[in-house]
């Protein structure tokens, strides 16, 4: 079933069709087509078109001189973020139709959309990120009987846990909606979990996130059995492609993902939008992808 769309033209019109998700100048489906060319890239997009976060999501989509851009501004109401697509000068047409970004609101962006967005806006401690990804022929599961699957009941365990995580991005919705795992001491405290940020069965992709272990708990390989959990359930339930994010530099990380299959797809910047340093964004071609 196909989620239904608003297409709103440049005077602000709106034609028949729900509010949550606005696209400029195109349909649905030409969005949906465009950002299949790199799905790895924009899984979080694709998800955003699905229950239930397509209610916080606006895309915007222009295209100069036969290339087009697209601008995903997403307003949760823990937090906003903008994930940027395609080609400079469209770019800058979208980043301008979008309107206003509040200071805070976490990017993800590619080089040319970095571009963009620093023209526009100082960017606050941007981080050079690798996109990574594994499929069914890829993934290497690691065998262990530790992780269970958590659910609702499991909410304040994983709240407790996280709160120790400076870069949570957790929202309850995701445990609501997605799929989490994870691994308890002796006295049942929660020790180490992992789960989705997002999930998008209509496009069988899905963004895996949430993985932490309490610092007492680390050094026994907590992370990558939380992690293989997630993964595996996912493919068992039809999934295809299965992301995450991670630092380029973290080591530690790397490996644990790397054992299980993941490997690097793309290079992005994820940082945060400060203040605006012009009315409107420019582009400047510096030859550097």
């Amino acid at each position: 079933m196909q989620p239904d769309v608003s297409v709103e033209d440049r005077t602000g019109g709106t034609e028949a069709g729900s509010p949550d998700v606005r696209v400029f100048a195109g349909e649905e489906q030409a969005l949906i087509d465009r950002l299949q060319r790199d799905r790895r890239w924009a899984a979080y997009m694709l998800a955003d078109l699905e229950p239930p976060f397509r209610r916080y999501s606006r895309f915007i989509v222009e295209t100069v001189d036969g290339r087009d851009g697209v601008v995903l501004v997403f307003r949760h109401p823990r937090f906003s973020a903008v994930v940027l697509e395609g080609a400079d000068r469209a770019l800058v047409r979208a980043i301008e139709a979008s309107g206003p970004l509040p200071p805070g609101t976490v990017l993800l962006a590619k080089q040319a959309g970095l571009r963009v967005l620093r023209s526009a806006y100082r960017i606050v401690a941007p981080m050079r990120m690798w996109r990574m990804a594994v499929d069914q022929a890829t993934f290497r599961p690691v065998e262990t009987t530790r992780p269970r699957r958590l659910s609702s009941s499991d909410l304040p365990a994983l709240e407790a846990l996280y709160r120790d995580y400076a870069g949570s991005a957790f929202t309850p919705d995701q445990l609501d909606h997605g799929i989490f795992f994870g691994v308890r001491d002796a006295s049942g405290v929660l020790m180490s979990a992992a789960g989705t940020h997002v999930c998008a069965p209509r496009f069988a992709i899905a963004a895996v996130g949430n993985v932490f272990t309490a610092p007492r708990a680390r050094g026994f390989g907590l992370a990558a059995q939380v992690t293989s959990a997630v993964t595996a359930a996912l493919f068992d339930v039809g999934y295809h492609d299965i992301v995450l994010n991670v630092h380029r530099d973290n080591a530690p990380a790397l490996a644990v993902y790397r054992r299980l299959g993941y490997q690097p797809h793309c290079l992005f910047w994820e940082g945060r939008i400060g203040v605006p340093r012009t009315a409107s964004p420019s582009y400047v071609d510096t030859g550097d992808g």
